[in-house]
């Protein structure tokens, strides 16, 4: 970067980040976007107006406020929103995501379903506050895991030639994709859990090669990080992993969200290579009769 002395505007690479961040922009979007916000706000502006009117007394006129302002909310959900709809990508949040309640999550769920019954018998706002506040921790909960797990890909690695019996090093490396936020706490699995076991499985189903979990406490954005993972198949044979799962309880623990990721993998296992015990025991029977 440099900076001229005279002007004092800044060239050279800042000039070429910010043209290259701009051509990147959609601009037509940004514009769709401006105008629905414009038009909401005035459209609330104009719900306030409406109230105020009805209050002092003048109800014709109040009623043709809130029509035009309902008339200009209508107006921009049918004409601008579904062009941002459009360009956004709705793929991005729409992806599966499996959810389980975990043990802490049933006792605050109890707890507000407690909270709940008191309010109702007894009409104190004070719990009626008390209870928007926990279900507010539910939303956010939900809310801040799906984020987590969004922007994430994986890659399994493994080596040319593998044996039963024997412990190979395989490479899992986790890639966060995301412009601004990092990950926290997520396992990646390859097997099923609970859920996922009660399901119908395929009778000629191959045994999978990811049988462990790796805890992944922290990733930044835009960054990624690998881990070795010591793997042993006890049999010869195929073995495939069609799809990892990548699971978190962050932030508070209430429920554990699970999201597959395809990954399409598949090794076949060479029979073992070590010695065994009938070997050394037939080893000098060979060389006698070689003799």
């Amino acid at each position: 970067m440099a900076i001229d002395a005279q002007s004092g505007r800044i060239s050279g690479g800042t000039r070429s980040t910010a043209s290259g961040w701009l051509a990147g922009v959609d601009r037509t979007a940004w514009r769709r976007f401006l105008l629905a916000l414009l038009g909401l706000t005035l459209a609330l502006f104009l719900a306030l107006y409406a109230t105020a009117l009805s209050q002092s007394g003048q109800y014709t006129l109040a009623a043709a406020i809130a029509g035009f302002s309902l008339l200009l909310t209508a107006l921009v959900a049918v004409r601008v929103v579904p062009g941002l709809a459009r360009r956004t990508a709705l793929q991005y949040w729409m992806a599966k995501v499996d959810y389980e309640f975990t043990l802490e999550g049933a006792v605050y769920l109890a707890m507000i379903a407690v909270i709940a019954v008191a309010a109702l018998n007894t009409g104190n706002n004070l719990l009626f506050i008390i209870l928007s506040c926990l279900l507010a921790g539910i939303l956010a909960s939900g809310v801040l895991s799906r984020i987590v797990l969004q922007g994430l890909e994986l890659d399994l690695s493994l080596p040319e030639h593998v044996f039963a019996g024997q412990a190979v090093f395989a490479r899992l490396r986790l890639e966060n994709l995301k412009q601004f936020l990092p990950t926290f706490s997520v396992t990646i699995s390859g097997r099923a859990n609970f859920r996922h076991k009660r399901r119908r499985q395929q009778p000629a189903s191959k045994p999978v090669i990811l049988d462990q979990d790796v805890y992944i406490p922290y990733l930044p954005h835009r960054s990624s990080t690998g881990r070795d993972v010591t793997l042993t198949f006890p049999k010869r044979g195929s073995y495939s992993q069609d799809n990892l799962r990548i699971s978190t309880r962050f932030p508070f623990g209430f429920l554990r969200k699970t999201r597959r990721i395809p990954c399409s993998r598949e090794v076949l296992v060479l029979p073992s290579v070590h010695p065994t015990e009938r070997f050394f025991e037939l080893l000098p029977r060979l060389g006698s009769e070689l003799d």
